[in-house]
């Protein structure tokens, strides 16, 4: 029966192609952005269930408690997920429901690096490259509790110092097809390492990145040979110091079962709080290591979409991105079904004699019901495969346009697919239930009567009308949103930031020196880096005025400072600290609004470069280097150097305009002159010049009031065109290798442009995506509208050969349909209007900075929708209007 009801639905499609072809085209859109969406949401929904008992396994974070001081000035301190070692046996030592506790100590590679993965910095134009995978420590517990599979071998071995285990696509890099349980490898820090085992590759739903696994035995031996070393900082594992004497890991807490997890999660805080507190006291006050912390317990399952003030791992998930790509799907289905629906009522006009007939020959409502939702069904049916196969053919340009990895897509994963076909057999039945119900009650005496004259009842124009609005109107209310945040990612990409990006690029060359180097050469070759770019950007003609700075030049960062008309005064405010040369203002471009810039010629503005300089020559650097080869150092003044110089008795400052209200000067010429002091410092900062803010944060924030120090620094910044960055890269990298005398040295270019950029990435793809759907939706509603006119022409032949016979022209019946369908478009777009410019205007206000557009985007949405609805209907108003009397009237 089943297969009787599919064949008759498979001829009715056939025999009005009109219908199948809109019906189908526009459901296979819809069920192509609904897999699309549907299966990135999943993946996003998938983080960390991989995991056994993930729901009762915890994370401990910290940041630095808002009071807190650093050296007496407020410290900036994001969330870590690092807590100090010792955390993880206190834990289980004062909290007996805990199950488990597992520390994870990352490092440097252990393995030989990938050649195929690019490392350092991007090269300009470039897009951000992605870390490649990898090394931790671990305890052995951490294989339990995350569940783990071994493909060979086990981790009994990591109970012995330089034994590994690896993942199975790390094992095939650095083997091949040999088997690696047994192998040796050496390292990237020289260690010889052998394989004790081999595991599954991780899920890509985690957090969780690495190709190797080592035990705590071989960091502890890593840490004896460091602090074996002469000038090394000493490491514990048992220090709670989570500055450089100690050692910090991220520490993941396993609840019994049965126990309640919000409650663990509380007394697990309180544990870990208490504990951190006492042993900072017993280390007396706030020191550069060891001011408070406020401790965290983050939920597992929580880490990929919580709260980014909470969890300090990247990759986390947008769930703002994802809401809207949500609802932007649901929308665009939505405007694909109701096509099916108002289309399916309009044809049901020319099937009504059809049913007739039907319950003539003794057809109950039932059967006929069953037929309708099966050909409901097969209209689905075909647009579920045809909208899969386009989605497996697009996402990869889908994962671009959202700036998510390609993974992120998995159509195959068969709990995704059960779930595609549960919905889209309630969508089957929803667009199919309403046409089917409404024809099954036609009357066979009335259909029959009516013959090729029917006209849809009060109800079916109020669904059709209703449905084809909603449609409207959607496409409007999307248009709307979109253009608002193109209008605000115009604004952003051209508002004056205070300071020129374009051609600026962040020069930064590490310094790395072999560990088998002496403490003497490594202090001499540390003296002869650190001058040594300066030296060797002066001789590069192609790079004019290149400058220096230290602190946070954008994006913010840590040197926030309180200010006071005193050292001991009250306090008028913070401000960032940002240290520069006196060239610096001039490369970056700086806006003066009032007094003058630094100048290289003036003793004044040189006086406090000019003592730094001398009290480093008096100090005698102390080289400190670890297993890796990475080199710290500390200075301390030579006991055989002569009187120190004496400090500048005042320092010139820059301030920029949002430093003014709280200086109490409407004007910048009033602030010009006046004395402020660092509160703790007897040193006066004479403010000689303001310039426009800086804008180092998104322009969903105030900027930050900033004070340029003359100071000097050592991050240099060059201005250069574009097309010649990668040349001038590329001869810096060699000038800088011959310099040092070390060929493996890099410089790497950073555009100071990509820095905010980063900041709005979110924005700029919520802006794509929801335009990407608002587009699609405009013309999978044209299709509708297009489709409902070509019926309603069928239906009004005879109307149409009435009004030519008496004397209308053919521009005449052409206006009178698509003024209609216009009028009625318009009053559709009406209704998006306030709901659509209530979404756009809540997403504006978390901008401080924002666009003026306003009412202006709503005509120009409803134009834009309204223009389309004209195109579609045109094209059924030229059929109308080429209609002749005489066959009309016959019909």
């Amino acid at each position: 029966m089943f297969a009787h009801w599919l064949s008759t639905a498979w001829r009715s499609l056939a025999a009005n192609p009109l219908f199948s072809l809109i019906t189908i085209v526009s459901l296979s859109i819809g069920c192509c952005g609904a897999l699309l969406v549907g299966a990135n949401i999943k993946q996003h929904l998938s983080f960390e269930r991989w995991v056994p008992a993930a729901d009762r396994i915890f994370v401990i974070t910290r940041d630095a408690d808002e009071k807190a001081t650093f050296f007496g000035a407020p410290e900036i301190v994001h969330p870590e997920s690092t807590v100090p070692a010792p955390m993880r046996e206190a834990v289980e030592k004062q909290l007996p429901d805990v199950e488990m506790a597992a520390r994870v100590f990352r490092g440097a590679s252990l393995l030989p690096p990938d050649p195929s993965i690019p490392t350092g910095q991007p090269l300009p134009g470039e897009p951000p490259r992605t870390p490649p995978p990898g090394s931790v420590y671990v305890d052995p517990k951490f294989f339990d509790m995350f569940g783990l599979d071994f493909i060979e071998g086990s981790a009994a071995g990591l109970s012995e110092p330089n034994q590994i285990v690896i993942t199975e696509t790390a094992a095939k890099r650095v083997f091949g097809e040999v088997s690696a349980l047994g192998q040796t490898t050496e390292g990237a820090n020289k260690r010889l390492l052998r394989v004790v085992g081999v595991i599954r590759d991780l899920p890509l739903t985690t957090h969780l990145r690495f190709e190797a696994l080592s035990g705590i035995r071989t960091l502890e031996q890593i840490e004896a040979v460091n602090n074996a070393r002469p000038n090394t900082i000493p490491r514990s594992l048992n220090d709670w110091s989570t500055g450089p004497g100690g050692s910090v890991a991220t520490t993941y807490i396993s609840a019994r079962a049965g126990i309640d997890a919000k409650i663990f999660a509380a007394s697990l805080k309180h544990v870990v709080q208490t504990m951190a507190d006492e042993r900072m006291t017993q280390k007396g006050p706030p020191s550069p290591d060891n001011f408070k912390y406020n401790y965290d317990v983050v939920p597992l399952l929580g880490i990929h979409l919580g709260a980014p003030e909470r969890i300090p791992f990247a990759g986390r998930g947008d769930p703002a991105l994802l809401l809207a790509l949500g609802a932007a799907a649901l929308a665009l289905l939505g405007v694909s079904a109701f096509n099916y629906v108002t289309l399916s009522l309009a044809r049901s006009l020319r099937r009504r004699r059809e049913v007739a007939v039907r319950k003539v020959l003794g057809a109950g409502r039932g059967a006929l019901v069953r037929h309708y939702l099966a050909e409901s069904s097969l209209v689905t049916a075909i647009s579920l495969v045809i909208g899969f196969a386009l989605a497996e053919l697009l996402h990869p340009w889908f994962a671009r346009i959202i700036g998510q990895p390609d993974n992120l897509f998995d159509l195959f994963d068969p709990v995704f697919l059960a779930g595609s076909l549960i919905v889209f057999a309630l969508l089957a039945l929803a667009v199919g239930a309403y046409p089917a119900f409404y024809l099954s009650a036609t009357r066979p005496r009335t259909a029959l009567g009516e013959g090729g004259a029917a006209s849809p009842g009060r109800m079916s124009q109020l669904v059709t009308g209703g449905l084809m609005g909603l449609q409207i109107s959607a496409a409007t209310g999307l248009l709307i949103i979109a253009m608002t945040m193109a209008a605000q990612a115009s604004f952003i990409e051209h508002r004056p930031m205070g300071f020129e990006t374009k051609d600026r690029y962040e020069i930064f060359a590490p310094c790395f020196f072999p560990p088998e180097t002496p403490p003497e050469e490594l202090a001499r070759m540390r003296a002869r880096c650190q001058s040594g770019m300066r030296n060797v950007l002066s001789d590069m003609r192609d790079v004019s005025r290149p400058a220096y700075f230290e602190g946070p030049l954008m994006g913010g960062g840590s040197l926030l400072g309180s200010f006071g008309r005193s050292a001991s005064g009250e306090k008028l405010g913070d401000s960032m600290r940002v240290l520069v040369d006196l060239d610096f203002m001039q490369t970056m471009g700086a806006k003066l609004l009032a007094g003058r810039l630094f100048d290289n010629a003036s003793a004044y503005d040189r006086a406090l470069i000019d003592y730094n300089m001398a009290m480093r020559a008096r100090s005698k650097s102390t080289v400190r280097v670890n297993d890796s080869g990475q080199m710290s150092v500390s200075s301390r003044v030579d006991p055989l150097a002569g009187p120190p110089p004496q400090p500048p008795a005042r320092v010139p400052v820059i301030i920029s305009r949002s430093m003014l209200p709280l200086l109490g000067a409407n004007t910048p010429e009033r602030a010009i002159g006046q004395q402020i002091f660092s509160l703790g410092s007897e040193t006066p900062l004479e403010i000689i010049g303001v310039v426009e803010d800086w804008q180092q944060r998104p322009l969903r924030f105030e900027p930050y009031p900033i004070i340029f120090v003359p100071r000097g620094g050592e991050r240099p910044v060059i201005e250069i065109p574009k097309a010649s960055a990668e040349s001038v890269q590329s001869r810096l990298t060699q000038a800088w290798r011959d310099y040092l005398g070390n060929p493996n040295a890099t410089v790497s270019f950073t555009p100071l442009s990509q820095t905010l950029e980063g900041a709005y990435r979110a924005d700029y793809l919520l802006m794509s995506t929801v335009s990407a759907f608002a587009l699609v939706s405009i013309i999978v509603a044209g299709m509708g509208v297009y489709g409902l006119s070509a019926f309603e022409m069928r239906r009004r032949v005879r109307e149409i050969g009435i009004r030519k016979a008496l004397g209308a022209s053919p521009y005449a019946v052409a206006a009178l349909v698509i003024g209609r369908a216009l009028v009625f478009a318009a009053i559709a777009g009406l209704i998006a209007w306030p709901i659509g410019l209530w979404i756009a205007d809540q997403w504006l206000s978390s901008f401080v900075y924002r666009t003026d557009l306003g009412w202006a985007v709503l005509p120009a949405a409803s134009f834009i929708v309204v223009a389309f609805v004209a195109l579609a209907v045109s094209l059924s108003a030229a059929r109308a209007a080429a209609i002749r009397p005489s066959p009309a009237l016959r019909v």
